[in-house]
């Protein structure tokens, strides 16, 4: 399995735990509003830090830094949510 096999499905795998917890489902929907913004922000920063070419703590620590909270980014403006202060809350 590759790295970015293995980012993606720790990606999903942080979604359905915070929707069934926060949910108590897991309705289709709601799961692909939340891992999609999410697994595009970690793979535009990868690719942009060169992630998976070239494996090094900068490169990880960059694309965590940027790719996340673009993700997070992302789903609050898809949800219409941008102007809600649990946003950070949720990016932290």
């Amino acid at each position: 399995m590759t790295s970015a096999t293995v980012d993606g499905l720790a990606i999903l795998a942080f979604t359905i735990v915070g929707v069934v917890s926060h949910r108590g489902a897991l309705p289709p929907s709601t799961l692909a509003e939340d891992a999609l913004p999410l697994l595009g922000g970690w793979f535009a920063a990868a690719v942009v830090f060169r992630l998976y070419e070239r494996s090094t703590w900068r490169a990880l620590l960059s694309t965590w830094a940027v790719g996340i909270p673009l993700g997070v980014l992302v789903r609050a403006a898809v949800l219409g949510r941008l102007d809600e202060p649990r946003q950070l809350a949720f990016l932290v």
